[in-house]
């Protein structure tokens, strides 16, 4: 069936509307992800600087990393979310106009969408913010365990006094 112009003007105007809905919830999710991950960084940075205890202030800055890591990813399935559905919405507008990418449209207006290879590269831009947050994350954790591994560890008073008495006694009996 062929369509009227009002018809095949109505189908692009909803699909352009569409994608930019999309367009929209990536970058929201990009904007939230970041003004959390800029808290995170803070948060880090003042448990680091902190007078806590050793136990303390490592479940802090090991909960802080992975609440930042986690947050990325999922960020990223959101993203991917928004990325699928504009990719199903350029392919329905191809369908309904185009037959490729490289065949003037059946429509006097501009497609609402870049070409495929420009907009790989736009997509590949905000995954890539979301990984190198992760692979921070990740990196930091990495020190924290690091360091919590290789510092000494404090000796208790109820350890140094039994080891006392303990001496204390081993000392008597060679003396007897």
């Amino acid at each position: 069936m062929k369509l009227r112009f009002e018809q095949k003007l109505a189908i692009a105007n909803t699909i352009a509307e569409q994608i930019f809905r999309e367009q929209s919830l990536t970058a929201n999710r990009m904007n939230w992800n970041l003004t959390f991950q800029g808290f995170m960084i803070a948060a880090f940075a003042l448990v680091a600087a902190a007078e806590l205890t050793q136990p303390a202030r490592i479940w802090l800055e090991v909960a802080i990393c992975v609440a930042g890591s986690v947050v990325a990813g999922v960020t990223i399935v959101g993203i991917r979310a928004a990325q699928t559905q504009s990719s199903y919405l350029k392919n329905e507008f191809r369908r309904q106009f185009m037959l490729n990418e490289f065949v003037k449209p059946d429509f006097p207006y501009p497609r609402p969408f870049s070409a495929d290879r420009n907009s790989k590269n736009a997509r590949f831009v905000s995954i890539s913010i979301l990984g190198v947050l992760i692979l921070m994350w990740v990196s930091l954790l990495s020190v924290v365990v690091y360091e919590h591994s290789t510092s000494p560890r404090p000796v208790s008073n109820a350890i140094s006094i039994k080891t006392t008495e303990l001496q204390t006694h081993i000392e008597i009996q060679k003396t007897k």
